[in-house]
């Protein structure tokens, strides 16, 4: 049963909706608050998570993460007991991530929020449809944060809650491909694509965390050529291992990797392929 009801800057109209959202320690049960006004910039919800409460508040358009973490230690009820916890909501469009918080009290009385340290998040991905905790997660996922699905594909992301590192298990089936693929590609330069991580042929759906802004000629060329290294050998019935793919960003809050490395697996033999993310 939810504890406390609070509402920051938008004492409007709200829909509340339940969701759940699970993670390492358990189940976090909370509702968020839709503001019907445009010009709400943020809300501050009810939320159980086990005894403690958690908040949601959400940052200004292109307000930096530091720059939320210090206006939500401003907005937040004095009445909010040290040690809550707070889901930052930041970014804009795709780009849009959940990150957890804590908000502290010095003996003064200053209050600062800031960022938690790494957590693991397990997803059902059966529940993962558009609206739910689950989609969220897999489309929008928090920074430094490990999300483990349930058919065994795991990925990190890093400061800017894009993905570091990704590892699956190739299939032959093919997915199912929808707009965001192409929303992905616009992320990037003049050029780029919205590339897939896990072929679209090899299983691999079209959520956030499986793209990335990829060029053009990269995608059609040298790593198709790869892709088709792997469509042949689970044709021929090889024994295909995980696949994992790690990328490097000169700055971690760009969606468009630099460069990336893949680690492969036929036949018991292990592969590494090196690529610049260009033509």
């Amino acid at each position: 049963m939810l504890r406390h009801l609070l509402t920051l800057l938008c004492a409007l109209h709200l829909t509340l909706a339940p969701m759940a959202v699970r993670g390492a320690e358990g189940v976090f049960l909370h509702q968020t608050a839709e503001a019907r006004s445009p010009a709400c910039v943020a809300t501050l919800t009810a939320v159980d998570v086990a005894s403690a409460g958690m908040s949601l508040y959400t940052c200004g358009r292109d307000q930096t993460l530091s720059a939320c973490t210090a206006a939500a230690a401003e907005a937040l009820p004095v009445g909010l007991d040290r040690g809550a916890k707070v889901l930052l909501k930041h970014g804009n469009g795709p780009t849009e991530t959940l990150t957890e918080a804590t908000l502290k009290v010095a003996p003064d009385g200053k209050r600062t929020v800031e960022v938690a340290p790494n957590r693991t998040f397990n997803v059902d991905t059966s529940r993962a449809t558009r609206g739910t905790p689950e989609y969220e997660l897999l489309n929008r996922p928090p920074p430094n944060t490990r999300i483990e699905l349930d058919n065994g594909t795991t990925f990190r992301t890093g400061a800017g809650g894009y993905v570091d590192e990704i590892t699956y298990q190739p299939v032959n089936r093919r997915g199912v491909r929808d707009g965001r693929q192409t929303a992905v590609g616009r992320e990037g330069i003049a050029g780029d694509v919205g590339g897939h991580i896990q072929a679209c042929r090899h299983g691999g759906t079209c959520d956030r965390f499986n793209l990335f802004p990829q060029n053009g000629t990269f995608n059609n060329r040298a790593y198709r050529a790869w892709e088709n290294t792997i469509t042949e050998a689970l044709q021929n019935g090889d024994n295909v291992g995980n696949v994992t793919v790690r990328f490097n960003r000169i700055d971690p809050n760009n969606p468009r990797p630099d460069s990336l490395e893949i680690e492969y697996q036929i036949k018991g033999e292990t592969r590494i392929l090196d690529f610049r993310n260009e033509a």
